[in-house]
């Protein structure tokens, strides 16, 4: 599948504030490669992903970078990566990355440096992929499957340092609730720490 190029006008470039003012309604008129691009969710879920990752990387900071794995849209991906970009002059990050879709794959290799992608199409090897475990001080869930990627989520993070655990939670299934951990401002965005 031939895959379109970032910013090369086939959508209105965003900001972030633009992606921070996005709706469930207006993202259910987006068309499939609008999500190569642009996050999967809504702008109150990036607001809180924003806030949250701006306060763990002054933790970050002190401990050698932020080492993050992401299961997620292209999109999703490719905005984490710039958001977290940002820091690089005080804070280094390292992503790993999980998609559920073919083209993801390859778009995200394609666009982001620096990322070890998997596509896994079934729910037991995308929540389990082959990321080295007890590793990454910063886990965020976003895409499919998103019960299971919290159950396996904890085998992948390394409790003895400070860490975060992310995850978009469904508000007609509240999964997270079944995990320790606080809703962020009782918005979509769980935390765990």
């Amino acid at each position: 599948m031939d895959m379109p190029e970032i910013n090369l006008g086939q959508y209105p470039k965003r900001t972030f504030e633009d992606l921070r003012l996005q709706t469930i309604a207006s993202l259910d008129e987006c068309s499939p490669a609008y999500f190569y691009v642009y996050p999967s969710h809504p702008g109150i879920v990036v607001r809180q992903l924003h806030h949250l990752l701006s306060g763990f990387m002054f933790e970050a900071r002190k401990r050698n970078g932020l080492r993050g794995l992401i299961w997620g849209r292209a999109g999703d991906i490719a905005h984490i990566d710039r958001y977290l970009s940002q820091f690089n002059c005080s804070v280094s990050h390292e992503l790993q990355a999980v998609v559920s879709r073919p083209d993801d794959e390859d778009w995200v290799r394609s666009q982001v440096s620096d990322v070890d992608v998997w596509y896994e199409d079934c729910a037991e090897a995308y929540a389990r992929p082959p990321a080295p475990q007890n590793y990454f001080n910063c886990v965020i869930i976003m895409g499919a499957y998103r019960r299971e990627c919290l159950e396996a989520s904890f085998e992948y993070v390394n409790t003895d340092l400070p860490y975060l655990v992310l995850a978009v939670d469904d508000a007609d299934s509240p999964y997270c609730f079944d995990f320790e951990g606080k809703f962020y401002m009782g918005g979509p965005v769980w935390r765990g720490e």
